[in-house]
Order: structure tokens, then sequence, then C-alpha cells
């Protein structure tokens, strides 16, 4: 993919099109050093490119890689962002290896639990907050009205007296 990376780009500089890329001549001795390996970000353009080279589709076999591999960069793409990184694609693809156990089952189950769990955790404090914006609004409707009602029939006395003694009438007992 390193090598991909680096052809993909290398053409798309200068030919100055994606479009018309159908296949890449990959070749295995030019690999880049571990520093630049983390800023590769391969698209799906790319990956889809690179899992038609022959060679790629030997190792994909060799590594027991479920044969649906056009799919595959949604898979491992599970954050959804449109790229991979390169150690996001090989944990994927670790992940990915060989058939289907009970265990990997299993672990769908417990996940998609906890997820349930967590979003009826959000679903009552998003109640509990929605509650707690009610009084709050209430609360502000009672100051309204009574800074409305209080300034009207104050002609001529103290208007912070009044105001005070029309709001703790006007407001809701405390809970």
């Amino acid at each position: 993919f390193a090598e991909a990376h680096r052809v993909f780009y290398d053409r798309e500089r200068e030919d100055g099109d994606r479009s018309m890329m159908k296949s890449l001549a990959l070749s295995a001795s030019h690999f880049l050093d571990d520093a630049n390996i983390d800023d590769i970000a391969i698209t799906k353009e790319l990956f889809l490119l690179v899992i038609q080279d022959q060679h790629v589709q030997q190792l994909m076999n060799d590594l027991d890689l479920p044969a649906d591999r056009a799919n595959l960069f949604e898979v491992i793409d599970a954050d959804a962002s449109g790229t991979l990184h390169v150690t996001e694609l090989v944990q994927g693809l670790l992940k990915i290896r060989g058939d289907l156990t009970k265990s990997d089952t299993v672990a769908v189950l417990l996940t998609a639990k906890s997820v349930h769990n967590m979003v009826a955790e959000l679903r009552a404090e998003q109640q509990n907050f929605r509650g707690m914006l009610l009084e709050l609004f209430a609360t502000q409707e009672a100051l309204r009205k009574s800074l409305k009602g209080g300034y009207k029939s104050t002609k001529g006395a103290n208007p912070k007296v009044n105001f005070t003694r029309r709001t703790a009438e006007a407001l809701p007992p405390p809970s």
C-alpha cells in the first residue's frame, strides 16, 4: 500500500486526473520508511486499485481474507472517515482473517448490548436534562410575568419592594 500510495499520487500529480487510473504497476522494491507510513491516507479509490493487483490478491488469499474484497474498505473504515491509515488497515485485515467463529458472534452480541445500554443511559440523561430545561423555562416565564406585572401596578411606590414581593409569589415553591 505504501508503494501504491506513492505511484497513485505521483500519477495524479503528472496527469492531474484520478478517474483515468484503472490499475497500478506496483513493485515491492520501493518501501517508505516508518516515519512516512503514518502520513499515508488510503482512499477507497486507491484501495480498490491496489486489491486488483494479482500479487496483492495472492497475499490476501495467503492471509485467508474473505473473497468479498471490494467491500473490505467499508468494513475496515469503521469510523467512516473515508480514509484508512496503514495501522488501521493492518489491524482491520488481521481481525477479518479466517473463518467466522462462535466467539466472533458473541463479541458482536456483547458489543451491541453495551451500545444499547449506553444509548439507554444517554436517553435517561436527555430526559432529565429536558425536565430541568422545562423547569427553567417555567421559572423564566414566571419572572417575566412578575416583572411585567410588577412595574404596572407600582406607580409612586418603591418598585424594589413590590417587585420582590411579587417575584416571590410568582415563583414555584422549592422542590
